[in-house]
């Protein structure tokens, strides 16, 4: 007949430790806290590393803001430019088709004048409506209407000067044609000014010829 210790049967192992049955020793309630209080936390890193990139995406903003912004106001200022010299053209093709149906030279340049009111021409720049006749294979200016202050401006040049830029239109004697020819003074309306101004140093010219 075997010996038992009194209660043995009963008595369950320790807790964490291998018993009778298999049991597996379980890591002290107490010791698994304090190593998850002494584990290293990754959300500080992630924080700093996200402050970093913001921070950097901000500097590339600030620089790349003023570039769209000298892109944005030069097209706008080209538009505005462009926009006057269509109109130039405009009054240069009706004063010119005016004038070759036999219309006075002078009413030719009122009427100029008067429709180029929209892009105030009167205050801002001229007209001048020139007459070229051909003679002994020459063509000269033989008459002119101007607006006061740009009479010595035309590049068909004065009365009675020959004019060299038509030997290729291939004139014959007799044969007159009218010239207008209209100038403005372009003011810039953005703070691209200065470039506008050094681009265009003499303004805007437009010549029609009929």
């Amino acid at each position: 007949m075997s010996r038992t210790s009194p209660n043995s049967a009963d008595t369950p192992p320790p807790t964490g430790e291998r018993g009778t049955q298999g049991t597996v020793r379980d890591a002290p309630t107490g010791a698994g806290r304090r190593a998850d209080a002494v584990r290293p936390s990754s959300r500080p890193v992630f924080r700093f590393v996200f402050r970093s990139e913001e921070g950097q995406s901000l500097v590339e903003l600030s620089m790349v803001i003023p570039l769209l912004l000298i892109i944005f106001l030069g097209l706008l200022e080209a538009a505005n430019a462009y926009d006057r010299q269509h109109v130039m053209a405009s009054l240069t093709r009706e004063g010119a088709n005016m004038a070759s149906r036999g219309a006075e030279l002078a009413d030719v340049e009122s009427l100029v004048e008067a429709n180029g009111a929209q892009i105030g021409l009167g205050e801002r720049g001229g007209t001048v409506v020139s007459r070229v006749w051909v003679d002994k294979g020459t063509a000269q200016v033989v008459a002119q209407q101007a607006t006061p202050g740009y009479l010595g401006l035309s590049q068909m040049g004065a009365i009675g000067d020959p004019v060299a830029q038509f030997d290729d239109l291939g004139l014959v004697d007799g044969h007159n044609v009218h010239v207008v020819e209209v100038f403005f003074d372009y003011e810039p309306f953005t703070p691209l000014g200065a470039f506008v101004e050094a681009a265009v140093p003499e303004g805007l010219y437009s010549r029609a010829v009929f």
